[in-house]
């Protein structure tokens, strides 16, 4: 895929956060876990995470685990605008943490002509249970549409990864009973 230069910009960025956050550890442990995740049957959301990993030469980061997860789940793409569009999603949804303020600005500001788009993603963040704490271990069995139907059934209208329309102000988070 072809990118902008700041798009490209974005992707050094990450691929120098990332090598920074591998450096010292062991990473045996991440691509034993992405390679079990492989093996969960087709439409799993450990599959489908394991295969968007496998498939960019990507393996899961220490500490960040389950931000790929939310890649995955929400349907937002593993590139630099879908980084971005992540991340306003997730501010949106209560996640106000230093990297995910950080990458967001980052991205606001190398990205101008997607503001609309970044802000269409904070509201439906808003609009859908809380996924901060969604870790894979929750829901690396369940069938990925049916995870997303849950997440986004008080949405008719979303669709995960295209320009959202939120149909609600605020939204309560989602119970793990229902997300298991």
């Amino acid at each position: 895929m072809k990118y902008s230069v700041p798009e490209r910009l974005i992707c050094c960025a990450f691929f120098l956060s990332v090598w920074c956050l591998e450096q010292g550890r062991d990473m045996t442990r991440y691509h034993q876990q992405v390679q079990a995740l492989g093996q969960l049957p087709p439409g799993t959301v450990g599959r489908e995470l394991a295969q968007g990993l496998l498939a960019r030469r990507l393996t899961l980061v220490p500490g960040f685990e389950s931000h790929d997860l939310k890649h995955v789940v929400l349907d937002y793409a593993m590139e630099p605008l879908g980084e971005i569009r992540l991340q306003a999603f997730m501010l949106g949804n209560g996640n106000w943490t230093l990297p995910s303020v950080t990458i967001f600005l980052f991205g606001l500001l190398l990205l101008p002509g997607h503001w609309r788009l970044f802000r269409a993603d904070f509201r439906t963040g808003r609009q859908c249970p809380a996924l901060a704490t969604l870790t894979i271990a929750d829901c690396q069995d369940q069938p990925l549409t049916e995870l997303r139907a849950r997440i986004f059934s008080r949405h008719s209208h979303f669709q995960p990864g295209r320009k959202p329309t939120p149909h609600r102000r605020h939204a309560a988070p989602l119970p793990l009973s229902v997300v298991r």
